[in-house]
């Protein structure tokens, strides 16, 4: 991944650590590794961060801002339910593009965790988890989903599938090569996810 860094030494260790703690997870990152990228001596970190540690958790605080600024829309809570889950996929596929990182950031702390996936990552997850289960119930309600509909297993099947499509799209594009990276399939996608939870007859 190669790196652009911008002109102030405070902001290029920010992204220095961002991609290599992306690439690697945070414990086998060092000090030195960030600031050769970033072009600045050690003491730096201390000086603007107060050390690795800080300087992770500031990375996931501004991930997981971003995560949220998916729901945070002045109009989002007009949109009738479907409408609102189909703007969350959108948003979902949007971040994937513009912040090819994000869901390394995400896995890595998921799999070797430091205490910053229960003090910034699982609130995050869990506000967002929220809107898409009060989103769902509510479609339920008013007839838009079929009643008695497992709305957590709903959420989880939304993310899963919003998210994973766009991780693993290099490898599926190898595996199914009429799949084109270039195309938007994300209507396809939501149509499988919405027949699922769609009023039923019977």
């Amino acid at each position: 991944m190669e790196l652009s860094f911008p002109t102030d030494a405070r902001s290029r260790i920010l992204e220095a650590g961002r991609v290599l703690f992306a690439q690697q997870g945070y414990s086998r990152v060092t000090v030195r590794a960030i600031t050769t990228s970033a072009g600045v001596n050690q003491a730096m970190i201390s000086y603007y961060f107060g050390g690795k540690e800080a300087l992770y958790g500031e990375v996931l605080t501004h991930e997981a801002s971003c995560i949220l600024s998916l729901i945070d829309h002045e109009n989002l809570s007009s949109l009738p339910p479907r409408e609102r889950l189909k703007f969350f996929a959108e948003s979902i596929s949007s971040l994937h593009g513009e912040r090819p990182w994000i869901a390394n950031l995400v896995h890595q702390e998921m799999v070797w965790p430091t205490r910053f996936l229960d003090e910034t990552l699982v609130p995050a997850i869990g506000k967002l988890s929220s809107f898409l289960r009060e989103t769902i119930r509510e479609g339920a309600e008013k007839g838009d989903f079929r009643p008695g509909l497992d709305c957590p297993l709903a959420v989880y099947a939304l993310i899963a599938m919003v998210n994973y499509r766009n991780i693993f799209r290099p490898l599926v594009s190898r595996i199914f090569p009429m799949e084109d990276d270039k195309t938007n399939k994300m209507d396809e996608l939501l149509d499988i996810f919405f027949h699922g939870v769609d009023a039923r007859d019977n």
